[in-house]
C-alpha cells in the first residue's frame, strides 16, 4: 500500500496535505516518543522528532490518510454468505431506518439517537465496558475530546454530531491498559486507521468488540467554528455549554451561556453556509461515505416518509451479523425501533456519493492532483481516473473555496455569496 513512502515517516502525510488528523499514529509509533499531536489553527496534525524516529514505518501503515485497501479489508471482514453488495454502500446485510424509544435520547441527538440509545443498551446489558465517543472539553465545551464511556451518563455527554476535526490519539493505550470489551464510533477514516492498526497489533481484535461509523461527507477543520462564532455572534468565552446539533432531527447549533440564556442557530442555516470554505483536502479525495469497514453505520434519512420528520429518524447499515442480532434483541426489548428498508432508500437520502465518493467527482480530484504532480491516497477500489469538465470546474471552485477559508480577511465573501443565493432561491 506504501511502498513508495517507507522511507519516510508520517511526515510525508502531512507534507502532502493527506492527513486526516485520526492522531493514532502517535500511538503506533514504536519508540513511543518520536510523534506527538498537536492542533493546529485547522486540524490536529501530528509532529515528528527526527532524531528519535527510526524510520520504522509504522505510523505510514496506519495511516488512512495515505490511502486503504478497502476492498480487501471489506471482503475479509464481511464475508458472511448473507452478505449482499453495492457500489456505493460496499457489502452489508440489512438496511434499516430506527430511533431511540427514550423521547428525550431521540430529540436530543442527531438524527434518531440510535447510535446513543444502542450503546447505552449494550453497556446497560453488559455486552460491552466501554464506547470510545467524543464529547467536548470540560475547560473549552467547544474543544471536542475522545474518552471511554462506560455508563448512561457518560454515553450521553457524547451525543450528536461534532463538525470539527477529532483526534484519537491515547486512545488506544487506554484499551490496552484495561480489561474488557469495547466498541469504538468513529467516521470512516477513524475506523480505516483503528483496522489497519489491527493488522500490526492482533490483541486489539481482541479488545474492540465492533466499529460504529457515522456516514460523512467531510469533516470540517476548527477555523469553520471560529467562522460561525462571529458569523452568528457568538460569545465563546462566556459559554457554558455548546452543541453542534440539538432539539429535534436536524435541529440547531445550541449555545448556552454561564447566565443560563440560550442562542440557537437552524442547522440549514449554518451548515450550508460553510460549504467547502473549511473542508479539508484530504476529505475530497475520500471514497468512504458509509464507513465500509465498521459493523454498523449510523446516519440521516430525509426522503419520502422521512422528510418531514421533526423529531428524529435514523438510517443504518449493518454488515456485521453479531450485530444485527443484537439491534434486533434490542428492538424486542424495547430500547429501539426498527424497520428494515432497501438499499435504495438509504442511497436517495445521501446524494452526495453519486456526486463525488463514488462518481467522477473523486476521480476528477484524483486525476488532476496527479497531473499537478502531487501525491493522492492509494485505494484498491476500481476506479475510472478520467476528468469530466463540470467536474474540473467544481474542483477550481472548490480549490478558491479553501483559500477563503483559510483567509479571516476573506471571510465576508462567505456573507455576499450567502446573500447572492438566497435572494436567487426566493426568486424560483
Amino acid at each position: 500500500m506504501v511502498e513508495n513512502m517507507k522511507k519516510d515517516n508520517i511526515s510525508f502525510v502531512v507534507k502532502n496535505n493527506l492527513c486526516v488528523g485520526c492522531g493514532i499514529c502517535e500511538d503506533v509509533c514504536s519508540t513511543h516518543k518520536a510523534i506527538t499531536i498537536v492542533r493546529t489553527a485547522t486540524l490536529h496534525v501530528p509532529e515528528v522528532d527526527q532524531q528519535t524516529c527510526n524510520n520504522c514505518g509504522l505510523c505510514l501503515n496506519i495511516c488512512p490518510g495515505a490511502g486503504i485497501a478497502l476492498h480487501d479489508y471489506s471482503e475479509k471482514l464481511f464475508s458472511d454468505e448473507n452478505i449482499l453488495q453495492d457500489t456505493y454502500i460496499g457489502r452489508y446485510l440489512n438496511c434499516y431506518s430506527g430511533y431511540s424509544n427514550d423521547y428525550d435520547i431521540r430529540y436530543h441527538s442527531a438524527s434518531g439517537g440510535l447510535v446513543t440509545q444502542f450503546l447505552v443498551y449494550l453497556l446497560e446489558k453488559k455486552i460491552i465496558d466501554g464506547a470510545v465517543v467524543v464529547g467536548f472539553q470540560d475547560k473549552d465545551v467547544t474543544a471536542p475530546k475522545v474518552y471511554i464511556a462506560e455508563n448512561k451518563k457518560d454515553v450521553l455527554q457524547g451525543k450528536s454530531s461534532k463538525y470539527c476535526p477529532v483526534s484519537y490519539n491515547s486512545i488506544v493505550p487506554q484499551l490496552k491498559e484495561r480489561g474488557g470489551k469495547y466498541v469504538v464510533v468513529g467516521l470512516p477514516c477513524h475506523i480505516h486507521a483503528f483496522r489497519k492498526y489491527e493488522n500490526i497489533h492482533n490483541w486489539l481484535q481482541e479488545k474492540v468488540l465492533g466499529y460504529f461509523s457515522i456516514y460523512c461527507s467531510g469533516t470540517k477543520n476548527f477555523l469553520s467554528q471560529d467562522f460561525l462564532f462571529q458569523r452568528f455572534n457568538i460569545d465563546k468565552p462566556q459559554l457554558k455549554k455548546f452543541a453542534y446539533r440539538d432539539d429535534g432531527c436536524l435541529g440547531f447549533m445550541r449555545a448556552e451561556y454561564n447566565d443560563d440564556s440560550v442562542k440557537k442557530i437552524n442547522y440549514l442555516d449554518y451548515y450550508r453556509s460553510m460549504r467547502g470554505f473549511f473542508t479539508p483536502v484530504r476529505c475530497t479525495l475520500c471514497t468512504d461515505y458509509y464507513g465500509e469497514l465498521a459493523d454498523v453505520c449510523f446516519g440521516d434519512i430525509h426522503v419520502g416518509e422521512y422528510r418531514d420528520d421533526k423529531v428524529g429518524v435514523n438510517s443504518l447499515v449493518v454488515r456485521s451479523p453479531y450485530f444485527k442480532r443484537l439491534l434486533i434483541q434490542a428492538q424486542s426489548e424495547g430500547s429501539i425501533t426498527l424497520n428494515e428498508i432497501d438499499k435504495k432508500t438509504v442511497n436517495d437520502s445521501q446524494l452526495f456519493i453519486y456526486k463525488h465518493k463514488k462518481g467522477p467527482g473523486i476521480a476528477t480530484a484524483l486525476k488532476l492532483r496527479k497531473m499537478l504532480g502531487k501525491t493522492v491516497p492509494e485505494y484498491d477500489v476500481d476506479m475510472k481516473l478520467y476528468l469530466k469538465f463540470k467536474y474540473v470546474l467544481r474542483e477550481i471552485q472548490n480549490a478558491i473555496f479553501r483559500v477563503i477559508g483559510k483567509t479571516r480577511s476573506l471571510w465576508f465573501m462567505i456573507h455576499w455569496l450567502d446573500i447572492i443565493t438566497s435572494k436567487n432561491s426566493s426568486t424560483r
